[in-house]
């Protein structure tokens, strides 16, 4: 966790349907996190959409100081990543 702390997450799958599924931590560095999954007939292809919400231990002021930033990284390697796989 931010290049600093090791940290391990331990998910679950909560919910699965035709067009998503949803993750939720059991265990790990935030208070909560939940992450929905969703795919679309979108226009020249499948539109993939993340929907993350979080609690971090600390509160708003953590997530303001530190959580905010590192989802951000987080989520735009991800999207990089995935761009790269799907092309």
């Amino acid at each position: 966790m931010f290049n600093l702390i090791p940290s391990n997450w331990t998910v679950v799958i909560r919910e699965v349907g035709d067009t998503h599924f949803i993750d939720e931590m059991l265990k790990g560095p935030l208070r909560a996190f939940r992450h929905e999954h969703r795919v679309a007939a979108g226009e020249g292809g499948t539109l993939y959409t993340d929907r993350v919400t979080y609690a971090a231990i600390g509160g708003a002021l953590t997530e303001g100081l530190l959580v905010n930033a590192c989802m951000r990284r987080i989520f735009a390697a991800r999207h990089r990543n995935m761009l790269r796989l799907l092309g």
